[in-house]
């Protein structure tokens, strides 16, 4: 990984100052900037987890009742301070279970986020444990780190045609200096932890009071690998109090997709 999140945005405000952007707008855009980690094969960065395949799980513990719908579990030794905004833990391991489907739709998914300490005694479940409906394990695949900026969607003016966000008259070029700052990042994202939540119809975070802090604390763009999904992905959030506790029966879950 090159500069860090900081130097990058001090990069950014140099070059939109040169550019003429006001001070303020500079600033007010940046503040909405968030760090997140992008895990995906295709990336260049370490190993810090894997997507798919059966879970590997506490020897000692009662199996997680999703145990089957196994999405990625993260090393979260191997995520760098810094890459997201998040109080994750320092170690151990981080797995993400769900059920994606969407004939409750518009409502929150059976879902379990479980933690497993470093030093627990772990074993992976044979094949002989499988039992899945035929799309379940999902495909094998290392993950790998790539540093990413997060946005709100409606700040990621890419489009000639697209209206610019109410207060932000520069957003299309303050986008265009960062991704050119930002381009020797990740190839992907299959998974993300932290950052803004990417979504079709409703934002996972704003279903939330506001008031709590609820932040997106992964998300999975399932793609071909669920059929029921066109385009989906699924959140999972939970209030930062909650997760810098590690409370993640707290946490909730929801899909969406393209229509």
């Amino acid at each position: 990984m090159s500069d860090s999140f900081t130097e990058k945005k001090s990069r950014l405000r140099a070059e939109a100052l040169k550019s003429g952007v006001p001070s303020g707008e500079v600033e007010r855009w940046l503040h909405l900037l968030r760090p997140c980690a992008a895990l995906d094969p295709r990336n260049d960065g370490g190993l810090v987890g894997r997507y798919g395949g059966l879970p590997i799980l506490p020897v000692s513990a009662p199996r997680p009742e999703l145990w089957k719908y196994f999405v990625a579990s993260v090393d979260c030794a191997a995520v760098p301070g810094g890459v997201t905004d998040l109080p994750l833990p320092s170690d151990g391991r981080l797995l993400f279970f769900a059920i994606p489907d969407l004939t409750i739709h518009g409502c929150y998914l059976p879902s379990e986020v479980v933690y497993v300490p470093a030093g627990t005694a772990v074993a992976e479940l044979s094949a002989d444990d499988e039992d899945g409906d035929g799309q379940w394990p999902l495909p094998r695949m290392d993950l790998r780190l790539g540093s990413e900026f997060s946005l709100p969607q409606e700040m990621e003016v890419e489009d000639p045609d697209h209206d610019l966000p109410a207060g932000f008259p520069h957003s299309k070029l303050l986008y265009e200096l960062w991704c050119d700052i930002d381009v020797d990042e990740a190839a992907g994202g299959m998974f993300q932890l932290g950052g803004y939540a990417a979504s079709w119809n409703n934002d996972p975070v704003e279903l939330e009071p506001a008031e709590e802090d609820w932040v997106l604390l992964a998300q999975w763009y399932a793609l071909d690998d669920v059929e029921e999904l066109d385009l989906g992905i699924v959140h999972w959030v939970i209030r930062r109090t909650d997760l810098a506790e590690r409370r993640f029966d707290r946490v909730k879950a929801s899909a969406d997709m393209v229509g």
